[in-house]
């Protein structure tokens, strides 16, 4: 399942910085969807910022050197500003609307805070969302930080999540073989803040950002 294969970071971020600077742009290119927002450092974070809108939302494309990614583990910390209806987005192996839109062609993980529930899902080219599998109850319904990791190789999706400070659990809570058949197979990845209906402005805030290649290819003997 690819538990053993080698590790190399391709992309890290601590978000340090003066409060208001932008996101590094060696590592990441934003942009917002439906109206206004902001990537931001504060107190050495980064912060997503969709501002007033219903599903408002502001994407981060992470910008390793290989590009797109095949297998990976990607770990992170994130805070929600505020409860209510929010959604935390990671998608992978992007293809369609990389750059403008919404990701499509892709996987998803979504957290949805005011639902306590973590979603895996594919993303058609037209932006449909698969039924995916949805965990209930996930204990992410609050304000504290919590970690995520998502470990994909080849058609196995992995991910699990922790409080800070609690330990990084030894089992997964999602491990899925291609997540309703989606099939892509390399592409882009996207971090993503998004507001709910009501359109009411949450941010998150991130840190601890760390994306590995996962090199599967045996060593030369």
């Amino acid at each position: 399942d690819g538990e053993g294969a080698p590790m190399a970071v391709i992309l890290s971020d601590a978000f340090t910085g003066t409060n208001g600077d932008a996101w590094n742009a060696s590592n990441w290119t934003t942009r917002v969807e439906g109206a206004t927002g902001s990537a931001t450092i504060q107190t050495n974070r980064g912060r997503l910022n969709p501002l007033t809108g219903a599903y408002t939302k502001v994407i981060a494309l992470a910008a390793p050197a290989s590009g797109t990614v095949d297998d990976f583990d990607v770990t992170f910390s994130w805070a929600d500003g505020t409860t209510g209806e929010q959604y935390l987005d990671w998608y992978y192996r992007v293809t369609t609307n990389v750059a403008t839109g919404i990701p499509a062609s892709c996987f998803l993980v979504s957290v949805d805070h005011s639902g306590d529930q973590v979603l895996i899902c594919s993303i058609d080219s037209g932006g449909t969302l698969s039924t995916g599998v949805t965990v209930f109850t996930a204990g992410l319904n609050d304000t504290a930080r919590h970690w995520m990791r998502v470990r994909v190789v080849g058609t196995q999706h992995k991910v699990k999540w922790w409080n800070d400070g609690s330990g990084e659990p030894g089992t997964w809570q999602i491990d899925e073989t291609d997540p309703d058949a989606g099939g892509w197979t390399t592409g882009r990845v996207l971090l993503a803040q998004t507001n709910g209906a009501s359109g009411t402005s949450r941010n998150a805030d991130f840190d601890d950002f760390s994306l590995d290649d996962l090199i599967t290819t045996d060593p030369a003997p």
